[in-house]
């Protein structure tokens, strides 16, 4: 099983939160992002405004951090 790809956004404090890189390519393709904010910071959400490319619709999209990835040599390090 692989990874998901991780895309940083800055948050508050010089600090990133981490939401999937295919969730943002998926929005992308059928519709334009008009804004998007983060609301806290680590462990808080990315918001994202959109619009359809056609313009019959539009929404907003709430995600999650899912925090950064866990380096293998540091967890196998912690787990002994």
């Amino acid at each position: 099983m692989s990874r998901l790809k991780k895309l940083a956004y800055p948050a508050e404090n010089n600090e990133f939160i981490y939401v999937p890189k295919r969730v943002i390519d998926f929005i992308s393709k059928g519709a334009i992002i008009t804004d998007q904010h983060v609301e806290g910071s680590a462990g808080g959400k990315l918001v994202l405004k959109y619009e359809s490319k056609t313009g019959s619709s539009h929404g907003t999209m709430e995600i999650n951090d899912m925090g950064p990835d866990i380096i293998k040599n540091k967890k196998s390090k912690e787990e002994i």
